[in-house]
């Protein structure tokens, strides 16, 4: 019966055509699920609903969020034992949650000109916690923060240290070996994840250490 009554309304078409505004996968998906209602009382809240949303695009009100990230792989990741998400994962869950936090209090702040769709994002989860500690622990360009833990803090520090005690000892031996005509290239560069200098052939035994190249 379904069928005959989709065909007639020429409903995949519809759908199709929907589904080509909707902002996420996730939207795309339950939508070609649909089916057409037949149940009048439902049919008439669906109604009420598409109204209030007609009337929220025609006055031109933005959306209370930019961003809708398709979390459901990463959900299904967190189901298996001994796996974590990345820093760029979180962030996208992050986001997902705030959009869903936006929205709710967006529609019950105009809760008297939408109250159809006011009932609906009610039930939106309400979590700022989480959004807390993702932001806490991963910053904007999904680099985990120095402060994310104290043992984290303490590693990151101690390996700056390290660095720039290393950059100290090759730019005091650049000096000697620019000094002594040992160079061939002028410069401290980077060659195999070392620091390196370019010696003449006939010097590279002047230095103790590696040759790389």
């Amino acid at each position: 019966m379904d069928n005959v009554i989709k065909r007639k309304l020429d409903f995949d078409r519809i759908v199709a055509y929907a589904s080509s505004f909707c902002l996420s996968d996730m939207g795309r998906d339950v939508l070609a699920l649909a089916v057409p209602l037949i149940d009048p009382v439902v049919l008439e809240e669906e109604l009420k609903r598409v109204f209030e949303l007609r009337t929220f695009l025609e006055e031109g009100n933005p959306l209370p969020f930019s961003v809708l990230p398709d979390t459901r792989k990463l959900l299904g990741k967190l189901e298996t034992a001994d796996t974590y998400l990345e820093p760029q994962e979180l962030l996208d869950i992050r986001d997902l949650l705030h959009a869903s936090v936006q929205l709710r209090k967006y529609m019950f702040q105009n809760r008297t000109v939408y109250p159809s769709l006011n009932d609906l994002t009610i039930q939106l989860w309400l979590e700022k916690s989480l959004q807390y500690e993702i932001d806490r622990v991963v910053d904007e360009h999904a680099q985990v923060r120095d402060t994310a833990s104290d043992g984290l803090f303490a590693l990151r520090r101690d390996l700056n240290e390290s660095r720039e005690t290393l950059r100290k000892k090759m730019v005091r031996l650049l000096k000697r070996c620019r000094e002594n005509g040992w160079l061939m290239e002028d410069t401290v560069a980077l060659k195999n994840g070392r620091l390196v200098l370019g010696l003449r052939v006939e010097y590279k035994y002047k230095l103790p250490g590696f040759i790389q190249d």
